[in-house]
């Protein structure tokens, strides 16, 4: 099996259960604009990707993010991991990997969840929405963390659960690994998320150390 020894996660829908959080606020912030698309709809077009409102014809789309800040900052107290993270994050630090969080979400949204659970100490670069021009599918905030851990794409690999952290794994030429878990059923089709050929499907975190 390859050896992989920079590990990229994703953090909304894969380290943390935060899909129910956006898909609540993006609903009440389009309806703010008359605007009531269905649920496949958001989960399809708008999440993780801050341009999404512009397919509703929302044109402001920092005013349509300051207003999602605000909703999701509202719900995010108490935000729970996904069961196994933070024993997986652990073991993978103590086999002296190098890990990595990219994420589409604003610094502030992620900052209450990493101070609770401590997860900055497994960390060795944490990027998010303000740390790029260009957001994923969009290789460069890959590029960006392999750059910063002093590594190469042949030992990296990116864990996600959505087509946008795929789809960056594919543009960057890195493998990745599709978080599937039973409560992501609810947003996204495992169908959809293959056509993508992610190198690994896990459903649950302990899986991922039989990987790396």
């Amino acid at each position: 099996m390859k050896k992989y020894e920079y590990i990229l996660f994703d953090w909304d829908g894969c380290l943390a259960m935060t899909l129910d959080i956006w898909l609540e606020a993006f609903k009440e912030v389009f309806a703010e604009y008359k605007i009531f698309p269905s649920e496949h709809e958001i989960t399809s077009l708008a999440f993780v990707n801050w341009e999404g409102p512009r397919k509703f014809g929302i044109e402001d789309t920092e005013l349509f993010k300051s207003k999602m800040k605000k909703k999701v900052g509202e719900k995010n107290e108490g935000v729970l991991l996904y069961d196994g993270v933070l024993d997986t994050v652990k073991k993978l630090k103590s086999k002296n990997m190098k890990l990595a969080l990219l994420t589409t979400s604003l610094e502030d949204l992620i900052a209450p969840a990493l101070e609770q659970y401590h997860l900055r100490q497994y960390f060795d670069t944490i990027l998010t929405a303000e740390t790029v021009t260009k957001h994923k599918p969009d290789p460069q905030i890959i590029d960006l963390a392999i750059t910063r851990l002093k590594g190469n794409k042949d030992s990296a690999i990116m864990i996600g659960d959505s087509v946008s952290d795929l789809g960056a794994a594919n543009n960057a030429h890195i493998d990745s690994i599709l978080f599937y878990p039973q409560h992501n059923h609810l947003f996204y089709s495992l169908d959809t998320l293959k056509s993508f050929k992610p190198t690994y499907v896990v459903s649950e975190f302990a899986q991922l150390l039989h990987i790396l």
